[in-house]
């Protein structure tokens, strides 16, 4: 038996909102997980008219369509991986978000996402079972476990203190993750010979996360390996046990853990944005709602300014630096 884990994340370019990264974790055969997207193949497939569409959340989430094909993606994983369908966000954040012991609780400190949010926001509870049950069974024939979902949720003020402390994206966004990949040497704690990779999505420019798995897993050791263009690749042993590590442009549109992990974070986050929106709105309410973005950022916050001021929101808990 083999682990398979894919990472990716969601808000990283924005100036408004949480970044939100997600996990999905397989347990399978090895030939079986290396073919998995086949495997799962015709219930799952990147397409949005599929039973259950997993694929690049940038493809399959639009706006204007709203949440409904993520919810149709995401929910079965959930349901089988929890034993749940959550029914309000703070449940959702209680069942995935990984626990930090060093940040505190995320929802408490911004008032804009303190307001309850019930789940699910598009689909009906009854056609999600459906789902669950068909993914259980296309599950079921590969030999497979769809064993973990989790997210991290970085607060803007968070982010912000991060930046100032780090310096680069490229850094914050590994240190986001960071937990994620702990989290994997955990799960696969009881049995140090089972084979273990994970595959994260690549951002920005940097090609060499040697020294950034060095530090995260101290005092492990840490192997670059042979790779395509576009793929940074490491092994890691610890004491405890050994994974291979891949760094990947364009992981969430080619591997299917990767593509599940970025409808995670993806959902995640405009779960939060939703919030936001509302309680703006709550005070402005003609205000256009916005989806965090720097093209659009800035008009809203000119709207928002002077309501801003009026509640004495610091600039800096709303606002991401960059």
């Amino acid at each position: 038996m083999a682990i398979l884990a894919g990472i990716d994340e969601a808000g990283l370019g924005p100036r408004l909102g949480p970044l939100v990264v997600g996990l999905a974790v397989f347990r399978g055969p090895r030939g079986v997980l290396d073919r998995l997207a086949d495997a799962l193949a015709p219930e799952v497939r990147a397409d949005g008219r599929a039973p259950v569409p997993v694929g690049d959340s940038k493809r399959l989430y639009a706006a204007a369509r709203g949440l409904h094909v993520l919810e149709r993606g995401i929910y079965p994983f959930v349901r089988l991986a929890t034993g749940v369908l959550p029914r309000s966000l703070a449940e959702w954040l209680g069942r995935l978000e990984l626990a930090r012991p060093d940040t505190p609780p995320f929802a408490a400190p911004l008032p804009w996402y303190a307001a309850p949010l019930e789940l699910p926001r598009a689909v009906s509870p009854d056609r999600l079972e459906e789902g669950a049950d068909r993914l259980g069974a296309a599950l079921a024939r590969a030999g497979v476990e769809a064993s973990e979902v989790r997210t991290v949720v970085v607060a803007e003020d968070e982010v912000n203190r991060a930046l100032a402390r780090c310096g680069s994206k490229n850094v914050l966004n590994f240190e986001a993750a960071a937990p994620l990949l702990r989290r994997m040497f955990e799960v696969a704690a009881g049995d140090a010979d089972e084979d273990m990779e994970i595959v994260v999505d690549r951002q920005g420019g940097r090609k060499d996360y040697a020294a950034l798995l060095g530090r995260l897993f101290h005092p492990a050791v840490v192997h670059c390996r042979p790779a395509p263009e576009g793929v940074s690749a490491y092994t890691v042993r610890t004491a405890a046990r050994h994974a291979e590590i891949r760094f990947a442009t364009r992981a969430d549109a080619a591997f299917l853990p990767v593509s599940l992990a970025s409808m995670l974070a993806k959902y995640t986050r405009e779960l939060h944005m939703t919030l936001l929106n509302r309680f703006w709105q709550a005070r402005l309410p003609d205000l256009k709602p916005t989806a965090g973005y720097p093209t659009d950022a800035g008009r809203f916050l000119d709207r928002i300014d002077a309501c801003r001021r009026a509640a004495g929101i610091p600039v800096d808990r709303l606002v991401r630096n960059r």
